[in-house]
Order: C-alpha cells, then structure tokens, then sequence
C-alpha cells in the first residue's frame, strides 16, 4: 500500500517506475527484477521509512563489541535495537533521512552500500528474510 501512496503522491516518480516497468519488454520473471533499478529503489525506501518491524534482537557471538555509549557488550549477551531509527540515521541516509527519496538507493548516492552491514531492510546476517527477491519482484508484478 505504502508503494501506491508514494506513487500516486509523485507524479514523476510514478512516470519513472512506469517507464521502467514497462520499458522491460519481457514478462515478470525472478530474473528480471534485477533490470528495474528504479523499482528496485522505490521498494527498499518504502521499507526503509515505513519499517514492519521495530525492534531486531542480535546474540553477540564475539566478545568485545562496543556501544557508542562505551559499554562493552560480552558474548552471549541479547542486543536489541531499532530499525525504524537506524533507517532514519542520518550518518547512513543522509541529512534527508526523514524524507521519502529514492535516489538514495540508486547511483551516485547508493547508501545502501555504504551502510553495509546496517542496511538491514530485510534483516541481516546468517538469517536474513528468506522471502525478500520473492516479496519484491511479487510487487513488480502487482
């Protein structure tokens, strides 16, 4: 729903993932999600402001790490933190964080890659959602 309000809000962004969309020439494939960049971006925006979920935990399985608070955290210790406020981090998206932009996900900006192991959209590390290429390119087709 997040994705029609975005679009119906923006008439150039609509223009753009239209364009795309319907410049592919070819059905909707699991392949060929990797050719609309433009959708690609709209899609991790979407989830980047408008979070499902608000809280990852994390078992820390190395000793040492340390919060930007300066506590240190042990191994086997439970961490949680909140994925609304890191998508909203501006050391990571930007001084316009708050705003609903899609170029930040695609070049010359592509924070997602300069977030790395923060750019946690889909989750992250050993157990990321095994459902994210499938739930993507199934909004391309809708």
């Amino acid at each position: 729903a997040w994705c029609i309000i975005h679009l119906m809000a923006d008439g150039s962004l609509r223009q753009r993932v239209t364009a795309e969309l319907l410049g592919r020439g070819d059905a909707a494939s699991l392949d060929s999600y990797e050719s609309v960049p433009v959708t690609r971006a709209l899609i991790n925006e979407v989830v980047r402001l408008h979070t499902p979920g608000l809280i990852f935990r994390k078992v820390m399985l190395e000793d040492g790490f340390v919060l930007s608070t300066g506590h240190r955290v042990p191994q086997g210790e439970l961490v949680g933190f909140s994925v609304r406020q890191l998508n909203r981090e501006p050391g990571l998206y930007g001084d316009d964080g708050l705003d609903f932009n899609i170029d930040r996900f695609l070049e010359p900006r592509s924070h997602h890659k300069a977030a790395g192991s923060l750019f946690v959209l889909w989750g992250a590390g050993r157990h990321p959602c095994l459902g994210t290429r499938f739930a993507n390119v199934e909004v391309c087709i809708h």
